[in-house]
């Protein structure tokens, strides 16, 4: 990433079957994260060795808008093995769970074979829950479990994927 503009990776997730990595950078400005931003990059297009580095370029992709727009922050993915509830369905690729810019954490499908760009909101996150430094830190388990720190303490929201309101 491009360090001189204040530029990072602030998160980096891949797929259940390694076929795409995600990544969030962010902006740092005055001690605070800004201007998130998800690139999606093929893990055919990574260097397979150290020496390849130089020659081979990656090429990122992105999110489609409808989606992209609305990430305040990544939260984690959920395999096609462990959906349940909403989540459960005809899609093969994993879901994207993410905290949007209104504070819903919502899903979207990697799936391949889907050419909308569908996301379901869960449930909302009150604003005392998102300091964005202890927010980063979240974490999804393979069953969709929500683990979130909150003033030194581990919030675990059960089963909060189950249901799903969609725009």
């Amino acid at each position: 990433m491009n360090q001189e503009n204040g530029d990072s990776i602030s998160k980096v997730l891949s797929t259940s079957d390694g076929s795409q990595i995600l990544l969030q950078t962010s902006k740092i400005s005055a001690g605070h994260w800004r201007e998130t931003r998800v690139i999606l990059v093929s893990s055919s297009h990574l260097p397979m060795s150290p020496s390849m580095v130089e020659t081979r370029p990656i090429k990122p992709g992105a999110l489609p808008p409808a989606v992209g727009d609305r990430i305040e922050s990544l939260v984690g993915l959920v395999a096609p093995s462990a959906r349940r509830g909403s989540l459960a369905g005809t899609e093969s690729g994993d879901v994207l769970v993410f905290l949007d810019k209104e504070s819903w954490i919502c899903s979207w499908s990697l799936d391949k074979s889907s050419t909308e760009a569908t996301v379901k909101r869960h449930f909302f996150l009150p604003q005392d829950w998102l300091n964005c430094d202890y927010f980063r830190m979240s974490a999804i388990s393979g069953d969709g479990t929500l683990f979130t720190p909150k003033n030194g303490d581990v919030a675990v929201n059960y089963n909060g994927l189950r249901e799903a309101w969609f725009d």
